[in-house]
């Protein structure tokens, strides 16, 4: 038997460098789709926390009226109106992190991108912002994200 095992040792070397390939290739497939999954299922739970938060703002006196046309609007609903949109900023500021963390794909990232863009439409969203980042309430991860995703 250590004869043949002797004689036979190039083919057994050759056999068992092809299957350590092989298991090797199969492990980064078995990452790489495991990857993929974590990232649905973080896409899945930030649509659900978006909408959450959508209905907390709402529920606490977000108007769109005021991001509309603010001279219809009272100080106190342009109040509640910001504070609505910082909760929205907030999350988009996680969601932002989750892309620079490759936990979401790109055309995800992408799309909660152009929904961040879509708030500076509003006048009141604009001044808004820039009244925070004036007072330095904003963080340098905070303005790189509107740098990086509205341009």
């Amino acid at each position: 038997m250590w004869a043949s095992l002797k004689r036979n040792s190039d083919q057994i070397t050759a056999i068992a460098s092809i299957a350590g390939v092989i298991g090797i290739l199969l492990t980064f497939w078995q990452v790489w789709t495991a990857s993929d999954q974590l990232r649905a299922s973080n896409e899945y739970g930030i649509r659900k926390d978006l909408r959450e938060v959508i209905a907390a703002a709402f529920d606490g006196g977000l108007k769109t009226e005021c991001l509309r046309d603010l001279t219809i609007c009272s100080n106190e609903d342009k109040d509640k109106t910001k504070r609505g949109v910082g909760l929205v900023f907030n999350f988009h500021q996680s969601v932002f992190g989750q892309a620079k963390a490759g936990g979401i794909s790109r055309a995800f990232a992408k799309e909660m991108s152009k929904d961040f863009c879509s708030w500076f439409k509003s006048e009141l969203v604009r001044n808004y912002w820039d009244a925070q980042a004036s007072a330095k309430l904003y963080d340098e991860n905070r303005i790189a994200m509107r740098k990086e995703w509205c341009g």
